[in-house]
């Protein structure tokens, strides 16, 4: 059965759908940017698992010796979650290295210590949420 959004499935208190299972939390700014918007959808994709996963390397204790943390991943182990190829994976790396994304440390031949950063705000946004309301086409 599917589940629809009523009003059952609102946490008022929040103002927002209460979801009973994992998600992942993007920053808007990924999307909305022109500083970002050349970034293919897999580079995306790639970067949010990676945000993501700076959760369990908090939990873990992850961080270097200036308190930043890192994500430990063989090279293998993110094209394998997200269901891509690894050259796939390289690929990307490089325009998310560029755009300040990501910093990598290889610590040997498979382990990676991956710094994820937060996108920086751009002067120069593609609209605001509203404007992308009124653009919706009727269905």
């Amino acid at each position: 059965m599917k589940s629809y959004i009523t009003k059952n499935t609102l946490n008022e208190k929040k103002n927002a759908v209460r979801i009973e299972t994992d998600f992942y939390r993007v920053p808007k700014e990924l999307f909305r940017s022109e500083r970002y918007r050349e970034l293919n959808p897999n580079a995306k994709i790639i970067y949010i698992e990676l945000l993501d996963r700076v959760g369990l390397s908090i939990k873990n204790g992850w961080k270097d010796e200036k308190g930043r943390y890192y994500v430990k991943l063989s090279k293998e182990s993110v094209p394998k979650v997200l269901g891509i190829s690894s050259k796939t994976f390289d690929r990307c790396k490089g325009p998310l290295i560029d755009h300040g994304l990501i910093e990598i440390r290889k610590i040997n031949s498979r382990v990676h210590h991956i710094y994820v950063s937060l996108p920086r705000e751009s002067a120069t946004r593609t609209g605001d949420y509203d404007m992308f309301l009124h653009e919706l086409p009727d269905f």
